[in-house]
């Protein structure tokens, strides 16, 4: 009977295992790293990720009737295995377990896995992967810009009122290939810890303004005064930061992101299998036979790649 009822145990700690992954990765994802890519199911062993068409020109119409289409450029990336590091547990803690400790120690485990693709896409932001156009995300020179031109959405500066705005009109400015508008404005500024401060100061109702002695505003030189001005930014950005970023290499990158467009978004994020719970309990697997041993992770199969840079502004070291 000790023996029956440790093998019911385990049975119930394995199923209440996959049951409490299925519950967590079924639910809505959140969290910075989904507000910064586009996730789509893909049904073959790659994403392939068509380009982003102009704006259809409004015009008189003489002669006939125009057409365009959108340019013929597919970027695949194939889907690729992702793992969070797994537990093996001995079976006779799983099967001895009387506490509810092991139950404890799988749901802190899933717990610490609900972002499963956190650290994947902030790497790959931080990294300055390839777009839609065949350049990296943020690019001096991108190609198919207005009148046959490239367009800039990177700077090497510091987070200053200056670079806020420069990149707010860089993104306002931004025109398609036949001159038309290409409609991003910025909706969030993605920060690390240390452009946290700075971030909520240039984005709040007020900020504090440097003045000279000769009456200059936002002055560098020859401060004798600040004065609280009403900001005209504030309220219409709201700030992200990312505690990735503090990693000696990122902590002063910064972006400007227009996210208000659901399916136009920095990355993308193409799962051919979504995560969920695996529990190796076989009795003829390699961690059983040689050790005793449960083994618990969480695994996916998916892709994921740089998309629009459209929607995009800021730098990345």
């Amino acid at each position: 009977m000790p023996a029956l009822t440790g093998q019911l145990n385990s049975i119930n700690v394995n199923t209440e295992f996959t049951t409490m992954a299925n519950d967590i990765f079924n639910r809505r994802v959140n969290g910075p790293w989904s507000a910064l890519c586009k996730v789509m199911p893909i049904s073959g062993s790659s994403l392939e990720l068509d380009a982003i068409g102009p704006s259809p020109a409004v015009s008189k119409m003489l002669g006939s009737r125009p057409f365009s289409s959108l340019r013929a450029y597919s970027k695949p990336t194939p889907a690729v295995e992702y793992t969070a590091d797994g537990l093996e547990l001995p079976r006779s803690v799983v099967e001895g377990d009387k506490s509810g400790m092991v139950r404890g120690r799988l749901a802190d485990y899933l717990a610490s896995t609900a972002d499963f693709f956190e650290k994947p896409v902030i790497d790959l932001l931080l990294s300055n992967p390839i777009g839609i156009d065949g350049v990296s995300l943020l690019n001096d020179s991108h190609p198919f810009g207005a009148a046959g031109g490239t367009w800039d959405n990177r700077t090497t500066n510091a987070l200053s009122q200056t670079e806020l705005e420069a990149g707010i009109v860089a993104m306002r400015g931004l025109r398609f290939e036949n001159g038309e508008p290409a409609g991003f404005f910025p909706t969030h500024l993605v920060v690390g810890p240390a452009n946290e401060r700075e971030a909520l100061d240039l984005v709040g109702g007020d900020r504090m303004m440097p003045v000279s002695n000769a009456g200059a505003p936002d002055a560098a030189a020859s401060v004798v005064a600040a004065i609280a001005l009403r900001n005209w930014v504030g309220g219409r950005l709201q700030v992200i930061v990312v505690d990735r970023f503090a990693n000696g290499t990122n902590d002063n990158d910064w972006m400007l992101c227009d996210l208000s467009k659901p399916n136009v978004r920095p990355l993308a994020v193409g799962q051919l299998i979504a995560p969920s719970g695996v529990v190796v309990d076989d009795p003829h697997s390699e961690a059983m036979i040689q050790r005793a041993n449960y083994q618990y992770y969480v695994s996916a199969c998916a892709a994921l790649t740089g998309y629009a840079p459209h929607c995009i502004y800021g730098r990345v070291a």
